[in-house]
């Protein structure tokens, strides 16, 4: 099924949740989030931003996302709770992006300071952890599911890895073959979904369920590349 928000030039869904909620961004003159509830699509604006992208959902409807208060940037993110927007900043840092959010109200993203690009998880107190992969370059998070498991990507010399973290520890996630490979949401039953690169030329997405990979290319005449960018608990997965 397409999503499409009326009117815009483009449309991306990034994140759903058990209800079937979706959740993204579209373009129409500048970038506007929006929300798909029951057949029936909401722009979400911050008040005063340029741009506002909609990442992610959780079962209780909460929204995380960025904006943008100029064209300059830099980014903050954002929790989207019944009409209200509560800006979400990493103390200390340049720009703040929301990523993820799970049922407990616990968000991940990511962040830049003078040192470069880290991942970070508020808890449900508003207490921030960083947690990065060792040796990496940058360590940038996407989603968390309602265990804690957080999921991302990561570049070192070797290039560009997707990764999971769970109890204290990462496994990193390699489409066999690939030229990069990235995660960008993971359910309640550990399976992620990202995109990835190679060796069949173009951008492609991903399942990945016990341990097995499985590509999702849209088929549809003229697609050029497919993004798998959010599951729910129900395995239902949206992209672009």
């Amino acid at each position: 099924m397409s999503v499409d928000v009326p009117g815009a030039a483009s449309t991306e869904a990034l994140g759903i949740n058990a209800a079937g909620q979706i959740v993204g961004d579209y373009f129409n003159s500048r970038m506007h989030g929006f929300q798909l509830d029951g057949g029936a699509f909401a722009s979400i604006d911050v008040p005063g931003a340029v741009r506002t992208s909609a990442r992610s959902v959780n079962s209780a409807g909460q929204i995380v996302g960025l904006y943008d208060t100029s064209l300059a940037r830099p980014s903050h993110g954002f929790l989207y709770v019944a009409g209200s927007f509560t800006p979400i900043d990493v103390p200390g840092a340049r720009s703040t992006v929301a990523s993820g959010i799970n049922a407990a109200g616990q968000v991940v993203g990511y962040y830049e300071d003078g040192t470069g690009l880290h991942d970070f998880r508020k808890d449900e107190r508003g207490v921030y952890t960083t947690v990065d992969i060792p040796g990496a370059i940058f360590t940038l998070a996407s989603g968390i599911n309602n265990t804690g498991e957080i999921v991302g990507r990561y570049r070192d010399d070797g290039g560009l890895h997707g990764f999971v973290y769970a109890s204290g520890l990462y496994q990193s996630l390699n489409v066999p073959g690939a030229d990069s490979t990235t995660a960008w949401d993971v359910n309640a039953l550990g399976q992620v979904v990202g995109s990835y690169t190679g060796p069949v030329p173009g951008q492609h997405g991903y399942l990945y369920s016990g341990g097995m990979f499985s590509t999702i290319d849209v088929d549809a005449s003229g697609a050029l590349g497919t993004a798998a960018l959010g599951i729910n608990d129900a395995g239902e997965i949206v992209g672009g």
